[in-house]
């Protein structure tokens, strides 16, 4: 199927003029426009081999149906679909997909809302949709998203940010590319996340023992151990692209300055963007939140930026060890300045909350399954032994189950809950023809719990996604907890290995439970736990 969607792609932009660029960080070709990007072969799509062709479900011989009659509930003008939607008894502010899933058990595979400040938004959950989607809008994936983030750098006081120049989470079209094209070599590329393994590995270990300590009378963990995380994923996060410590594990300052800032600003946004987005047309408390704890990060990553190339400068040209990402995306000849501040302030943005809140959700699901947390302690004994050794990449390689474990964890519960994407033309979705310039919303939790392709969806089950599985899903975009293509999550490598790497080393010689009530969580733009974590952490 990738293949063959592959040899689609060329053919569609086979007339146009086009200059090709190797994919760094993958076995990837682009092939660049002037006005369009069209992508052969792209990361997130490499892996999808043998997956059965079924784009010929989405398109249909007869005329499709207009937009209008996508269906939904009740919109008025002005105010749309909002009196319905808070009316109904699913709608929970705290966890807005609650809403989505209703609607779908409603209205089927596909449903519409009016929402002030943006128009029709059209939702969609069936695999087949996902995947004609992404295939129609492989050449300019515009990303309708984080456009809050947009008016705050456009807007700062310091004047820093320039018109499309604002950051990969919220660029478009070429703009986007120039960064993402560049950035994306550090970021992605297995070789260049390999080197970090060892300052991932050392953080884990100090974080595992420092657990242990942390456990009272009944061994169990603090009730805020998701700050803990927080912690963790920022001491990882410093190491890997400043070749820092910032302390966090000693409770440094700097270091929960930076946490509370990222906090805020994810949560802030989450408000903005699903909330009523009154921040369009003036400033809202959860936009100022958001400003102030944004611009506590920027003025962090400015003084590390001026710290790094202060000392890029005086390093001596013999010195060939390995440079952090920082000091490469420095003397990227493409990246200008305020690229790469750009770029790290997201990195800092996005890169705890999401580490963080997924690793905790496996905590949790392994210590709910015992006979899975088992399974996987089998596979780390037998790589690792007594554990004493640094982890390699080759221990990595060899630990199936483990990243399996991972992946049911984002299936159940993914990074964010919808990928979104906004097409420059009409698209056939379920029949209907959705206008172009409408956001569409992937709903990628609700299509990782259909039976359809996830048997027993409720239950926590790793082995579905092992290779030797004979029932293992045939298409793979029912579960893209990470986006796919060129627009698939830059730091998701980084954030895979370091997940990975605490795992195995807490398994590897303690046991975990979880005695207490079943976690319902809430939802901004991440999910997270809504009751303590209060896990019993006992030496196996």
């Amino acid at each position: 199927m990738a293949n063959a969607l592959c040899n689609m792609m060329v053919r569609k932009f086979s007339v146009l003029p086009t200059k090709c660029i190797l994919f760094p960080s993958s076995r990837c070709v682009l092939r660049q426009t002037p006005s369009v990007l069209s992508r052969v072969g792209c990361p997130g799509l490499s892996s999808m081999a043998g997956v059965a062709p079924s784009l010929a479900t989405t398109r249909s011989h007869t005329q499709p149906r207009p937009h209008s009659h996508i269906p939904g509930p009740k919109s008025w003008p002005v105010i749309g679909t909002l009196p319905a939607m808070i009316t109904d008894p699913a709608y929970d502010a705290s966890r807005v997909p609650r809403l989505w899933e209703s609607y779908f058990k409603k209205y089927g595979p596909i449903f519409k809302l009016n929402l002030l400040g943006q128009g029709d938004v059209v939702y969609i959950c069936d695999p087949r949709d996902i995947e004609h989607l992404i295939t129609e809008t492989f050449d300019n994936p515009v990303r309708p998203f984080f456009e809050s983030l947009k008016k705050i750098r456009l807007n700062n006081k310091m004047k820093f940010f320039k018109e499309k120049g604002t950051g990969i989470f919220v660029e478009q079209g070429d703009s986007w590319w120039r960064v993402r094209s560049q950035v994306q070599v550090h970021a992605t590329k297995p070789k260049s996340v390999a080197q970090y393994l060892p300052q991932v590995d050392q953080v884990a270990q100090e974080f595992v023992a420092r657990s242990a300590g942390q456990r009272d009378n009944k061994n169990e963990l603090p009730g805020d151990f998701s700050l803990e995380l927080f912690k963790w994923a920022l001491e990882s996060l410093s190491l890997v692209a400043l070749n820092k410590r910032l302390g966090c594990l000693e409770n440094s300052e700097e270091g929960l300055r930076i946490i509370n800032a990222s906090l805020t600003m994810m949560d802030a946004s989450g408000e903005c963007e699903y909330a009523v987005q009154l921040w369009r047309y003036f400033t809202t408390p959860a936009l100022s939140r958001m400003w102030k704890a944004h611009d506590v990060i920027l003025n962090v990553v400015l003084e590390k930026v001026h710290q790094a190339k202060m000392e890029l400068e005086a390093r001596d040209s013999r010195d060939t060890s390995e440079l952090n990402i920082l000091e490469s995306l420095l003397i990227t000849p493409n990246l200008f300045l305020e690229d790469v501040v750009t770029f790290m302030v997201d990195l800092f943005f996005a890169g705890l909350d999401t580490t963080s809140m997924s690793t905790v959700l496996a905590l949790y699901n392994l210590a709910r399954n015992p006979e899975k947390q088992a399974r996987l302690q089998e596979e780390l004994d037998q790589v690792l032994g007594d554990g004493s050794q640094p982890l390699t990449t080759n221990h990595l390689a060899r630990l199936p189950y483990l990243k399996a474990c991972v992946r049911e964890t984002l299936r159940m519960h993914p990074i964010s809950s919808i990928v979104p994407r906004r097409p420059d033309h009409d698209v056939t979705l379920q029949g209907y023809r959705v206008k172009a310039g409408t956001n569409i919303f992937v709903c990628i939790r609700e299509s990782g719990m259909l039976e359809e392709y996830f048997p027993r969806a409720t239950e926590f089950l790793p082995e579905r996604w092992l290779r030797d599985n004979p029932d293992r899903l045939q298409n793979q975009f029912a579960s893209i907890p990470f986006s796919v293509g060129t627009r698939m999550c830059v730091g998701r490598r980084l954030a895979e290995q370091e997940i990975y790497v605490l795992l195995a080393r807490l398994f590897l010689k303690y046991n975990l439970e979880y005695k207490y009530a079943e976690w319902d969580p809430v939802f901004r733009v991440i999910y997270k736990p809504d009751k303590p974590q209060n896990f019993t952490m006992t030496e196996r």
